[in-house]
């Protein structure tokens, strides 16, 4: 096996575990949770306080939804897109 080889296969590897995306997940994850976490330490919020957190947890929807779209297409036979 060269070397080329054995990087691209290890390039594979990792493109159909989903690594990228599930370390981009798991980060945002836990950026949301702080925000919120400090968001409810704040003994008065103030409504731009508020636009910050509603901002924040709002944009987890879409980050979720282009992870759950991305990744291989399985079905494919030779597994290309």
């Amino acid at each position: 096996m060269t070397w080329k080889l054995k990087i691209l296969t290890i390039a594979e590897l990792v493109d159909a575990l989903r690594v990228v995306p599930r370390i981009m997940l798991m980060g945002y994850s836990v950026l949301v949770w702080s925000v919120v976490d400090w968001f409810m330490g704040i003994p008065a919020p103030t409504s731009q306080h508020t636009a910050l957190v509603v901002a924040v947890v709002g944009i987890i929807a879409p980050v979720a939804a282009f992870y759950q779209s991305s990744g291989r297409n399985w079905g494919n036979k030779d597994n290309r897109e």
